[in-house]
């Protein structure tokens, strides 16, 4: 439960772990010897198993460990350390998230045009990740759901087109921002997202 708690970089959850774990060290029948001995292995492994960097940063809370002359000073050092590890997960798990988000930015913008793109097709095809954590990580980075950023970006390419391009076809705009030839239902969204028709906005907004 530790370990998941700082790989989420779950504050509430780390302290809660250390709460246990320090009544159950908190036993008469322990001397302090004993306890730092099962501090420090219980440290080194969670390090381990938290995948976080640093062996010398390791060593250095080991020896504080065991220059500890009481169970509140090792608890000290495992809070301390605990919500460090869990800051560099947090960190690196945002980092890891924006590279791929980043990605995914990528894939639409080189592939407006495909009516088979979606948060599916970009999983499976291009980046080769789980659809269902593509779409979590996405919401959480972008605070918005993919298929509506999908639609906004495409709305937004229309609205380029139709003003940048007078000479080309609304039935040519609906194929470029990836509506294919079904041009009623293209025009049927652009109205939802704009308030005019394609033709309205062309004439409206026209430089």
């Amino acid at each position: 439960a530790l370990i998941s708690a700082i790989q989420r970089g779950d504050e509430a959850g780390i302290e809660s772990c250390l709460e246990e774990l320090f009544q159950f060290l908190n036993n008469p029948n322990f001397d302090i010897a004993k306890i730092k001995a099962y501090a420090v292995e219980v440290y080194l492994s969670v390090r381990r198993r938290a995948d976080v960097n640093g062996e010398k940063t390791s060593q250095n809370e080991v020896d504080e460990i065991l220059k500890s002359s009481s169970l509140c000073g090792i608890k000290r050092v495992f809070q301390r350390e605990m919500h460090k590890m869990a800051q560099e997960r947090r960190q690196r798990n945002q980092y890891s998230g924006n590279k791929l988000i980043y990605k995914v930015e990528q894939v639409v913008e080189a592939e407006m045009s495909n009516k088979d793109l979606s948060l599916n097709y970009i999983a499976s095809k291009r980046l080769f990740v789980n659809a269902a954590y593509l779409g979590k990580m996405f919401a959480e980075v972008k605070k918005e759901k993919f298929a509506r950023y999908l639609t906004r970006k495409r709305m937004e390419r229309a609205r380029e087109l139709l003003i940048f391009s007078p000479n080309l076809l609304i039935q040519e705009v609906s194929i470029q921002t990836g509506f294919g030839c079904n041009t009623q239902y293209f025009c049927r969204v652009f109205k939802n997202w704009t308030g005019y028709t394609p033709s309205q906005f062309r004439e409206q907004f026209r430089l």
